[in-house]
């Protein structure tokens, strides 16, 4: 119980106070039958990157190797996704200069052939730049030291073209 400076009650001078659980009803929730992307820029040019907590790396399509202008490593791994073969990795994009939003930095990139995507953001790059996804807020919150940021994503419904 708060008191006044003379030593009554002070609850009618408190500022008016939400909590928690009132402001769960205020967000906006992402139906979990979506999966979120983000724009981003790969080397100066635009990409629809799709975010996954559960990739374990970054991943880049084979095709966009050359429109992107990388120079790729050879990476003598194997990847297998649910459902299908495993398969070899084409190479790793060492050092890639990417954007989204205020945000700026490089990551690494695991070329594999995708047919649905042309960029998987995985675990690696939300761990080594601190990322939060915050699907309730249409978003995620970049929190490294450098340029911490929030970044919009955007949805697309799950067999829907």
């Amino acid at each position: 119980m708060a008191q006044g400076e003379n030593g009554g009650d002070a609850d009618s001078v408190a500022p008016t106070r939400v909590t928690p659980l009132q402001l769960i009803n205020a967000l906006r929730a992402v139906p979990p039958s979506c999966l979120l992307y983000v724009n981003m820029r790969v080397q100066g040019q635009q990409v629809s990157a799709m975010v996954d907590t559960g990739a374990t790396h970054s991943f880049l399509a084979k095709r966009m190797v050359n429109q992107l202008s990388l120079k790729v490593d050879k990476h003598d791994s194997r990847i297998k996704a649910v459902n299908s073969q495993a398969q070899a990795v084409a190479g790793m994009a060492h050092v890639v200069q990417i954007a989204m939003g205020e945000w700026a930095g490089k990551i690494d990139l695991m070329v594999v052939p995708l047919d649905d995507f042309d960029l998987i953001l995985g675990n690696d790059f939300f761990i080594l730049e601190k990322v939060i996804m915050m699907p309730h807020l249409s978003g995620l919150l970049i929190m490294n030291k450098n340029s911490p940021c929030f970044v919009a994503v955007h949805t697309v419904a799950v067999g829907k073209p």
